[in-house]
């Protein structure tokens, strides 16, 4: 079965307070969504990369990956207004007899295991969700009231989020249709609303398969960097 990964790079990084998109700063002259495709492409060679850009970087985006990836099979998409819309338009790429990992461009340090896991676990159980449990401890806050929450109960949700793409390609075009009242915040929450009946598969992600999403992430990154065996 042919392995797609969907690379969402297509994101505004309001809270990075830059004006270049947080996918195309860089990490030792590097843009970081070259960091998560090149993760890919160490792991299994000869996967089918897609890549989605905002229309307005769709060029940029396209010279800075064939830089990179002369050689490599990359399918380059619009994405849309929401990271809803950029996996829905990526998914029309992937031919429905294949397994796609939808994979957020800014986490750069997503581990050939995990990606491993990722597909294996999709395979055999139709999703796989790399989640990891928190450190800190958490409070639910409710109107005017809050209460502690059993951490034990609670897993942070990763990418790359890996499916059987005849089930959440069916899953997303349904959802579509329920954007206005759903806050769909990843693929997880758009497979389980279309399959309501079926299990989650969660398997064990990495604490270094951080994202980049504030100012203080790029810092810290920076000190991965260093340190991450690729």
């Amino acid at each position: 079965m042919d392995k797609y990964a969907v690379i969402l790079a297509s994101g505004q990084g309001k809270r990075m307070n830059s004006k270049t998109p947080k996918q195309f700063l860089l990490l030792e002259n590097i843009p970081i969504f070259i960091y998560s495709a090149k993760r890919f492409f160490d792991a299994l060679p000869d996967i089918k990369l897609i890549i989605s850009f905002p229309p307005n970087e769709l060029k940029q985006g396209k010279e800075i990956a064939k830089q990179f990836f002369p050689e490599k099979n990359i399918t380059f998409v619009e994405g849309g207004a929401t990271r809803f819309h950029s996996v829905f338009n990526s998914l029309r790429s992937v031919p429905d007899n294949a397994l796609v990992a939808i994979h957020d461009g800014v986490r750069p340090f997503v581990k050939k295991k995990t990606i491993h896991d990722a597909f294996q676990l999709a395979l055999k159980s139709g999703n796989a969700i790399p989640v990891i449990p928190p450190s800190d401890s958490i409070r639910k806050i409710s109107n005017n009231a809050n209460t502690s929450v059993d951490r034990s109960t609670i897993r942070l949700v990763q990418t790359p989020q890996t499916f059987l793409a005849k089930k959440i390609k069916p899953a997303y075009e349904y959802s579509h249709n329920y954007l206005a009242k759903k806050n769909f915040t990843d693929d997880a929450s758009v497979y389980e609303f279309f399959f309501k009946n079926e299990t989650l598969s969660l398997f064990q992600g990495s604490d270094y398969n951080i994202k980049i999403t504030t100012p203080l992430d790029l810092s810290i990154s920076n000190v991965l960097l260093s340190s991450f065996s690729f």
